[in-house]
């Protein structure tokens, strides 16, 4: 009896010696080595190492909303959020610690902070792997949760395995089989102009609904436009927008144009044709028979309006204005209708170029506006000679006396004349240039007593001289005078001369 009761102490103390050891744990075909991390958990967790080691196993299922029932596989869209749980069970009565690894295929992305609990470790080479080293208590199961998005079409597996932290045990694993679908492109929709419509501006851009059943897809789009059915010319490849703008559009032409949608994986999705016509065109107002014609030389100065026609090819209603430059005159009016609208001038100079733009708005139809510019240059002005001067003056005077005189001229063009004065006595001169018709006064003296002829030309200052004017001038001999001897006694006694004055009155030979 005592013997046995050894025996039993024995027997619980190996048990007891072989629960608390704490050396290095084998698992499969691996071992934990010494300072490596899983080594250190199994260290912190304290777990003793039982003598026997029942299996530990492992489950893992997979679904995309809360509600849905756990599966063993799935087939779904790309870009659908997948939530995957994982179930480690120990099913015997010593406790376990173990190492969960999960490894997700290529088409599956892990969502981070999305386990429960965290993982211990994660890496990502050619495959994204998920490590969480646990601590199963006797006939447990713990679960794991986490995300993964699909992010990619194709099949992939999501392999999971349990490895307990014990020498000679054998681990567990799972797989859950995902396979993901690529949907094309949405059907392009709720075109803009909408297929068939009428009156479109001719300056209307394309719209129109497109994307991706799969959210995570980038679409892109090529778009056809043209005036025949169905489209022929690709004028847009590869585009993100779902916007075109086809430029200026003729008015009152049919279109038609269909939208094919890709995808990155190179799904496409054809639109249907749409077409849709624009507006008939509204001109603006036109211009006609324009007076004086564009460009017309030699306009005379006496013109006295411009007239053009304005007409609207719709027979709309309209605004229009002429204007001058250099202002000579200017006129508008609204609400006008077809017919000749004139301006008044004025004031028009020689050798001159006038710009006189008419401009008309079709207030009432396309509110369009036609402006056009149109030149003319007046006429050159002819350049007559001055006219015949006139002179006045005296036509005697003793010989010696300084005699003036008063020469005049007009221009018939109004421009500045200067005087060729001969004098008859030898003598010429030219006067400083004068205003047309202003009095320009000369003075000369003759020494000689004789009979002169004053002689005047008038220039004017473009070089043309007029007809010639004359004066005659008489400077009188008087030889009586010198001859006289009653004169002399006279001259030599002048008191006589009052005596006599009164003598010759008294006689009536006086008056």
């Amino acid at each position: 009896m005592k013997y046995n009761s050894v025996r039993i102490s024995l027997i619980i103390f190996l048990v007891i010696l072989l629960v608390t050891s704490t050396t290095p744990a084998f698992y499969g075909s691996y071992f934990l080595e010494e300072n490596s991390s899983a080594y250190e958990e199994v260290v912190k967790t304290g777990c003793p190492l039982p003598l026997l080691s029942p299996p530990v196993t492992i489950d893992k299922k997979v679904r995309i909303n809360p509600d849905d029932p756990w599966q063993d596989s799935i087939t779904t869209p790309i870009c659908t959020d997948l939530e995957f749980k994982i179930w480690v069970h120990n099913t015997k009565i010593t406790p376990k610690n173990v190492v969960v690894t999960d490894y997700l295929p290529s088409i599956l992305n892990y969502v981070h902070g999305s386990a429960n609990p965290e993982p211990d470790s994660y890496y990502n080479d050619t495959e994204e792997v998920i490590v969480w080293i646990m601590n199963l208590p006797a006939w447990t199961t713990k679960t794991i949760t986490y995300h993964a998005e699909l992010v990619s079409p194709g099949y992939g597996e999501n392999y999971v395995h349990v490895v307990p932290l014990l020498p000679g045990q054998e681990p567990d694993d799972d797989t859950v089989p995902v396979t993901g679908i690529n949907n094309p492109p949405n059907n392009p929709s709720t075109p803009d102009p909408y297929d068939g419509e009428i009156n479109v501006d001719v300056d209307h851009d394309l719209y129109w609904t497109g994307g991706d059943p799969d959210i995570c897809d980038t679409v892109t789009y090529d778009v056809y436009f043209d005036t025949v059915d169905p489209p022929a010319e690709k004028v847009s490849s590869n585009q993100s927008a779902t916007i075109y703008d086809p430029g200026a559009l003729d008015p009152g032409e049919t279109y038609y144009w269909k939208i094919i949608a890709w995808d990155q994986y190179g799904a496409s999705t054809t639109g249907p044709v749409w077409d849709f016509t624009t507006e008939d065109p509204n001109l603006p107002p036109v211009f006609s028979n324009e007076n004086p014609l564009n460009g017309q030389p030699n306009v005379p100065v006496s013109t006295s309006s411009l007239s053009v026609y304005i007409s609207d090819p719709e027979g709309d209603s309209y605004d229009w204005s002429i204007t001058t430059n250099p202002d000579i005159g200017s006129s508008s009016s609204t609400g006008e209708y077809d017919g000749t609208k004139t301006c008044s001038i004025s004031g028009l100079e020689y050798s001159t170029t006038y710009n006189w733009t008419v401009s008309a708005t079709d207030t009432s139809g396309s509110g369009e506006t036609t402006e056009e510019t149109y030149t003319f240059t007046t006429e050159s002005e002819i350049n007559n000679p001055p006219n015949k001067p006139t002179i006045s003056g005296p036509t005697t005077a003793p010989a010696g006396a300084e005699c003036e005189y008063t020469f005049n001229a007009v221009d018939p063009n109004g421009d500045d004349v200067k005087y060729h004065i001969d004098w008859d006595d030898s003598n010429s001169e030219t006067t400083d240039f004068f205003s047309s018709g202003a009095d320009v006064k000369v003075k000369h003296t003759w020494t000689n007593q004789d009979t002169y002829i004053i002689r005047v030309t008038a220039e004017d200052a473009n070089g043309l001289i007029g007809p010639e004017g004359s004066l005659t001038v008489t400077m009188p001999r008087n030889k009586a005078m010198r001859a006289s001897p009653f004169l002399s006694f006279l001259s030599n006694h002048p008191t006589l001369f009052p005596l006599l004055q009164r003598l010759f009155l008294r006689l009536g030979l006086q008056k």
